[in-house]
């Protein structure tokens, strides 16, 4: 005979499974299914990835971005910039684990203003300077380098 407890437990764990099986059909099987119903030619295709996905990257915005580099102290930074360096400076900062790619729509959007825009990569991330240690990515020091690159990109 089954006590209370375990009553309780084999209740939990058909819950459970049911829950995953209606998370495996709700977000596998129908997509699939309506992708199949639909006709999609590419569904079951080996699509060609002969190029590098970091090479289309910097590839694909390049008919409004210059791609730049900075070196702060021995330590690479890329860059991409758009518009007159005379004019204002837009810096544009992404998060982690993004990079300057993060921000080309807004790049594309705001290119005809009179605005000097540019999207950095951030330590350890796209081209730059790729630390391994953990402590050489505290705040002060990501700030030390957002501070040099404005230092820098104003005295062009």
């Amino acid at each position: 005979m089954l006590n209370l407890h375990e009553i309780e437990n084999i209740a939990k764990l058909m819950f459970d499974y049911s829950l995953g099986v209606f998370w495996l059909i709700f977000l596998v099987f129908i997509p699939l299914l309506k992708d199949i119903i639909i006709k999609r030619k590419d569904v079951f295709t080996v699509k060609d990835r002969s190029t590098s996905y970091e090479s289309r990257l910097y590839t694909e915005c390049s008919d409004f971005v210059k791609h730049k580099t900075l070196t702060i102290e021995g330590k690479i930074f890329h860059y991409v910039e758009v518009g007159d360096v005379s004019k204002p400076l837009i810096l544009f900062l992404h998060g982690f684990p993004q990079f300057w790619y993060a921000w080309r729509y807004q790049l594309r959007g705001l290119q005809d203003m009179d605005y000097h825009l540019v999207a950095i990569d951030m330590r350890g991330t796209g081209r730059n300077y790729k630390p391994r240690d953990v402590h050489h990515y505290k705040a002060s020091l990501l700030l030390t380098d957002i501070r040099e690159i404005i230092i820098k990109k104003k005295s062009f």
